[in-house]
């Protein structure tokens, strides 16, 4: 394989690897909770045990507001706090967070994931790096209240904003020929979902 494919696409497919490695460690009686917590703060809502957690994690991504985040934006200027993107993995979603304060998470629709990963220096700056550069794509954007996931092979991103949320969708495929106008808010959103593995590597 060529030298200078898609660095994005060999973290897609860690991503992927790591996915399948979680299902086929996870014990059947654990009905697929498997959340490595980090440390603590009021976005996290209680886990019960024995409960996936994902679609509860994902809404609570989705509609956290700026004042939860303890954020001030100016009120005059349309600006990005947060961005979620979800991932079609084939067997499930991938959701990969990030916020303007460095927060960072992903969760698997199977269970597994980590959270609040912006403990970590090298995560909170890719985190705050794809938010920045998701204010650069609002205007290739349509304003939402859906929370819909993408459809089958699909790329969807969430823009958190003061003005509301906004959302924009692409295929997977169009990512990986690099023929994209969103490549390079993907590319960033793969550097945070990296990071947080090169810190927590298959500790779920």
């Amino acid at each position: 394989m060529e030298t200078y494919y898609l660095i994005g696409a060999l973290i897609l497919v860690s991503l992927i690897c790591f996915y399948f490695a979680v299902v086929n460690l996870r014990k059947p009686s654990s009905n697929g909770v498997s959340i490595k917590k980090r440390p603590k703060n009021n976005l996290e809502p209680p886990v019960q045990e024995n409960e996936n957690p994902y679609v509860g994690l994902r809404e609570l991504a989705l509609n956290v507001t700026p004042q939860e985040l303890h954020l001030t934006l100016p009120e005059d200027k349309l600006t990005v706090y947060g961005v979620v993107m979800d991932l079609d993995m084939g067997k499930g979603f991938g959701t990969f967070v990030s916020y303007k304060t460095g927060d960072a998470s992903f969760y698997l629709s199977n269970g597994g994931g980590t959270i609040g990963g912006q403990a970590h220096e090298n995560v909170q700056d890719a985190a705050k790096e794809f938010v920045s550069k998701a204010q650069v794509f609002l205007d290739k954007t349509i304003k939402t209240e859906s929370n819909l996931l993408p459809e089958k092979n699909g790329v969807k991103f969430f823009l958190l904003t003061n003005k509301g949320k906004f959302s924009v969708q692409e295929r997977l495929e169009n990512f990986e020929d690099k023929s994209s106008f969103l490549l390079p808010l993907f590319d960033a959103g793969n550097k945070v979902a990296n990071e947080i593995i090169k810190v927590e590597p298959f500790q779920l």
